[in-house]
């Protein structure tokens, strides 16, 4: 039994890849979103002794995010403890896209009995490692200097950087790949200040988001600009759970709305953070705020500041 955690996909699914390497695809059960915590148990309880020996992968459960537990979830964790005590034939794994779990029992159990490997995100010489690696088993032509370029125009994600990697040399076969070409085929998007709350947005910590709100005022960015960017990212959230209500896929959705998979993964996290009422009353008070910025004599840093404390604390 395996749990992997942290925030550095790349390696989260390369540890993934190898663990599946044994089962083939059909015995191998993906639990994703939307599903009951008793789903998989249930399953895992019911199989006989002469089924073949299934993978079950799950991802993000709710008790690893849990500090207060229901009494439903604390029977659950029973029975869990219960079933996992004991050996078993079919294998199961936890895996969860965070920096670290929550503390409960549920969590307690996981980390003395499974085998847990922990991604943290990749430091730099780590990065230049891989990403050198990939370059050189895919004979990708670039230098040092624009493959430097490349990396700081795209955001920090081993998994994003090294797909895009493979993007452009797929479009410049035998060739090497020049800063021109870079600009010309790789979106900006480190540039895009549309989506600059969007990280310290997604650890709803008002430190965080504080700072990240000095930072963007110190660089020359107007109040007015970090209003627009705010509802721009919650507006989509917004919208993201209409799709869903619909059953639209993720993959579905991505398209309607013309997001790369990194933001709307960034987004979809955002989401199940806040929660959908949250949202609507973060959508509701920014409205208010944008008045007040036009029609009153009050300080624009005094009433954004206001906002900031009054919906993220």
């Amino acid at each position: 039994m395996y749990f992997i955690y942290g925030q550095e996909d790349y390696y989260i699914n390369e540890k993934l890849s190898e663990l599946q390497k044994v089962y083939k695809q059909e015995n191998i059960i993906i639990l994703k979103e939307n599903y009951e915590i008793t789903e998989f148990l249930d399953s895992f309880l019911s199989e006989s002794l002469f089924d073949i020996p299934k993978l079950y992968i799950v991802y993000d459960f709710p008790l690893f995010l849990s500090s207060k537990l229901t009494k439903k979830e604390s029977n659950f964790i029973d029975l869990f403890i219960q079933t996992f005590s004991k050996k078993q034939k079919n294998t199961l794994i936890f895996v969860l896209n965070k920096e670290k779990p929550s503390n409960n029992k549920f969590t307690d159990f996981i980390i003395n009995n499974f085998e847990v490997f922990e991604f943290k995100k990749t430091i730099s010489n780590q990065w230049n490692q891989k990403i050198n690696e990939f370059i050189f088993k895919n004979n990708i032509k670039i230098t040092q200097t624009d493959l430097f370029y490349f990396i700081e125009k795209n955001p920090k994600d081993l998994t994003f950087v090294l797909n895009e990697l493979d993007k452009l040399n797929s479009l410049k076969t035998n060739q090497i790949i020049t800063r021109e070409f870079i600009d010309n085929y790789i979106s900006d998007v480190n540039l895009n200040q549309t989506f600059a709350f969007m990280n310290s947005l997604e650890t709803n910590n008002i430190s965080k988001i504080y700072e990240k709100y000095k930072e963007r005022t110190n660089e020359g960015d107007s109040i007015i600009l970090l209003v627009s960017q705010l509802f721009n990212i919650f507006n989509l959230c917004f919208s993201i759970y209409l799709l869903k209500q619909l059953k639209y896929s993720d993959y579905k959705i991505a398209q309607e709305l013309n997001i790369q998979e990194w933001r709307y993964k960034k987004l979809l996290q955002i989401l199940r953070t806040y929660e959908i009422n949250k949202i609507k009353n973060i959508l509701t008070n920014l409205s208010f705020v944008d008045f007040d910025l036009k029609t009153t004599e009050i300080l624009d840093v005094d009433i954004f500041e206001t906002y900031l404390i009054t919906n993220f604390f």
